[in-house]
């Protein structure tokens, strides 16, 4: 989809909201996210995105594309870290691919091959939109999902992204 240099970076962050006569404190998690290149939707056929960091600080990220229908490799680079030392490259092995418009609960889960073996996190969407409009002028635009999802890794949760993309083909319009 997008040639070039990029990087993500997981992180936490705490901050305060005042407006008057009330202070409320909240924290979060989060994806800077960089980026460089021309997106190129000629072949794009989708794909699947997601990160979460948790209260431990152990976190995970992919992003991957589905398989192309002549066996042609796809981009598929993900990563694991375990809290400290080195991210631990790992690939998405099955990933979530959308088939349906669901605002809520549908199962996302990640399974990561690396170094560690088989690595499995539950996920589960929380909040979806989606944005089903169709461009003429750009015929391949994917159906897009973007939300939020509760996450569970060996008992411990947390809250993050989701993005994924489907060609309109692929969707159960109900």
């Amino acid at each position: 989809m997008g040639h070039g240099p990029r990087s993500e970076q997981l992180c936490t962050a705490q901050a305060v909201v005042r407006v008057p006569g009330e202070e409320k404190t909240f924290t979060g998690s989060g994806l800077r996210i960089k980026r460089q290149g021309v997106r190129n939707l000629d072949e794009f056929r989708g794909h699947a995105w997601q990160s979460a960091v948790f209260p431990s600080g152990r976190g995970f990220g992919f992003i991957t594309h589905p398989p192309h229908p002549d066996g042609r490799p796809v981009s598929n680079e993900g990563y694991l870290f375990l809290g400290e030392g080195k991210l631990i490259p790992a690939r998405e092995v099955e990933a979530p691919w959308p088939r349906r418009l669901v605002p809520s609960g549908d199962p996302v889960p990640v399974v990561f091959e690396s170094g560690l073996g088989i690595t499995g996190i539950e996920g589960t969407t929380v909040n979806t939109t989606h944005d089903t409009v169709h461009r003429p002028e750009m015929p391949n635009f994917p159906v897009l999902f973007q939300g939020g999802c509760r996450y569970g890794w060996d008992g411990e949760e947390t809250y993050d992204m989701l993005e994924r993309s489907t060609v309109r083909d692929l969707i159960e319009w109900a």
